[in-house]
């Protein structure tokens, strides 16, 4: 039987100063958060090929992305989920199952997305849901974060963030290890799941403001996707927007042409693959783009200037 090896390693602690003037807090910064980053996308990459279908943590099934088959991908949102030989559903009464049986938790109502998160520490693994949606005992939408031990989820979450109303019937969610990126009214927004310290922080992409006052984050679609550097990329606005896991104030922009529409991305080990859609013929290429030392991202076959 294949063994998958864990190479977290313990370390210090390290202690986080933050400037005054800082409005929005996290401990999701530095070399140590991308390197573990990476690490993770190793780790379940040899899961996902070892189990299959019995490990899908949220309805992006790989982190990089798939091959666009030219069809509109389905609403997954609230697909079947699996971790640990457990199939997670969730059905109309509002409870969570695990393989048929229902557990203790009762998630609300109004459920928009859900993922799981899984963690692996140097001594165990940290695992459970995130949902969006009302929880019992509040209308208030939320974005809410449960752990998962012994065979059940804890009835109460350890953190929430309160989230926009909507009248979009679904959101997404995607949890890349302790990264919670989600699509909520057509905004990106992005969480770090502190588990040490039982919180789940807000963490600002580009500037020290919330996501949803910038350009970068509205009108975002449900395509989001990672590459083996450890950069994610998504679509907002018809634009394509790029930052290292560690480094969110590193935003960037990849140029493209307006005469095109973006339709899919796809990461690969040392950039990403857009697929454009010529907007007079509605023929569909594929260009890849790839990091060059000024960390710039440049068209395969182009020269950095």
């Amino acid at each position: 039987m294949e063994i998958i090896k864990d190479f977290y390693k313990r370390k210090q602690p390290n202690k986080i100063f933050y400037a005054k003037t800082m409005k929005i807090r996290s401990a999701a910064y530095g070399e140590d958060v991308r390197q573990e980053f990476i690490n993770w996308l190793s780790y379940y990459s040899d899961k996902r090929e070892m189990l299959g279908d019995k490990f899908v943590l949220s309805e992006l099934e790989n982190p990089f992305g798939n091959e666009w088959d030219g069809e509109t991908a389905l609403d997954k949102a609230l697909a079947p989920l699996a971790m640990d030989g457990y199939r997670f559903e969730l059905h109309a009464d509002g409870y969570v199952y695990a393989n048929g049986r229902r557990t203790s938790l009762y998630v609300g109502k109004e459920i928009k997305a859900g993922a799981l998160f899984y963690i692996p520490r140097e001594r165990d693994v940290v695992s459970g849901l995130a949902v969006i949606g009302k929880p019992s005992g509040t209308e208030e939408m939320r974005l809410s974060v449960y752990l998962w031990k012994r065979g059940d989820f804890e009835k109460q979450s350890f953190d929430f963030a309160p989230l926009a109303s909507t009248w979009e019937a679904s959101s997404h969610l995607f949890c890349l290890g302790r990264h919670v990126f989600l699509i909520h009214n057509a905004v990106l927004d992005y969480y770090y799941l502190n588990v040490e310290d039982g919180r789940l922080e807000r963490v600002a992409i580009g500037e020290d403001v919330n996501n949803d006052e910038t350009p970068w984050c509205k009108f975002a679609k449900p395509c989001f996707v990672t590459n083996g550097l450890g950069d994610v990329f998504w679509v907002a606005d018809q634009e394509v927007y790029t930052f290292p896991i560690g480094y969110p104030r590193k935003l960037a922009n990849i140029k493209t042409n307006k005469m095109e529409e973006l339709v899919h991305l796809m990461g690969s080990q040392d950039g990403v693959m857009m697929y454009k859609k010529q907007r007079s013929t509605n023929m569909v290429n594929c260009v890849q783009y790839r990091k060059v030392a000024s960390g710039r991202y440049l068209v395969q076959s182009g020269a950095e200037d």
